[in-house]
């Protein structure tokens, strides 16, 4: 795991933070690869019991369909998906 995105991790980590201030058990992973194909072999071996992902809706029509890499995760996930759509949506 590389450290080459220091303003990315952090706001990761303070979303994270929150989650646990809230009680939630949260994991916050930066990983770099194929998005859809890293988060999912990250879930199998962590065992996740759900899986988080935003999303970009960039308009009506997107929110007809999901991105690629939202819809590979809903598609293949073994567990379930919850979707979160960005606050631009």
């Amino acid at each position: 795991m590389s450290n080459d995105y220091p303003e990315e991790t952090a706001k990761l980590n303070r979303v994270a933070e929150e989650a646990r201030s809230e009680g939630i058990e949260t994991h916050a992973i930066f990983i770099e690869g194929v998005p859809a194909l890293s988060i999912l072999d990250l879930v199998q071996k962590m065992n996740a019991d759900l899986i988080v992902v935003g999303t970009h809706g960039h308009g009506a029509v997107s929110r007809l369909f999901l991105g690629s890499v939202s819809k590979a995760i809903v598609n293949k996930s073994e567990c379930p998906v919850l979707l979160i759509p960005s606050r631009d949506s």
